[in-house]
């Protein structure tokens, strides 16, 4: 074969295979890693007081449907208990095709979400940051702003 009919072949060749690789999702948004239980306790700084606060939280991952999952996280503290539920559901091309965060006050709207395999982090403009991420032996809870804490603390 000639070389720039070789050459040419090449081309055509890896451009129809970026242009399949380009049609793919990122990566295939799996649930796995979020489904079970976890809990632990810990201390978050009140923004409002400036003081640290005791706090037991649990967290729980279960299948709604084959293209969703709801978590639910309870956080209790001397101040109260609150829960964070939070669904997300698959579009057909298996990335996220919706977010739904319902609040202690409200179902809450304008949440952004990003989601790998290992963590999840929901962010709003205005309530804050909440962000989920699997670590060896459990999970990593870290708060900026969501019912005016903030901090880290280890769910096993």
């Amino acid at each position: 074969m000639q070389p720039v009919l070789t050459t040419r072949i090449a081309t055509v060749l890896l451009c129809g295979v970026m242009q399949l690789t380009a049609a793919l999702p990122a990566y295939a948004l799996s649930f796995d890693t979020f489904l079970g239980s976890w809990s632990g306790q810990g201390a978050f700084l009140d923004v409002e007081t400036q003081n640290q606060m005791r706090v037991r939280c649990a967290l729980d991952g279960a299948r709604k449907a084959p293209s969703s999952i709801e978590l639910g996280l309870k956080c209790a503290s001397r101040r109260g208990a609150r829960t964070i539920s939070i669904e997300i559901e698959k579009s057909a091309d298996g990335e996220i095709g919706r977010v739904i965060v319902t609040l202690p006050s409200a179902r809450a709207k304008g949440f952004s979400a990003r989601i790998s395999e290992r963590s999840i982090m929901l962010e709003h403009p205005e309530r804050g940051t909440l962000s989920i991420e699997e670590t060896q032996g459990g999970m990593t809870l870290a708060l900026s702003g969501i019912a005016a804490l903030t901090g880290t603390i280890l769910l096993e």
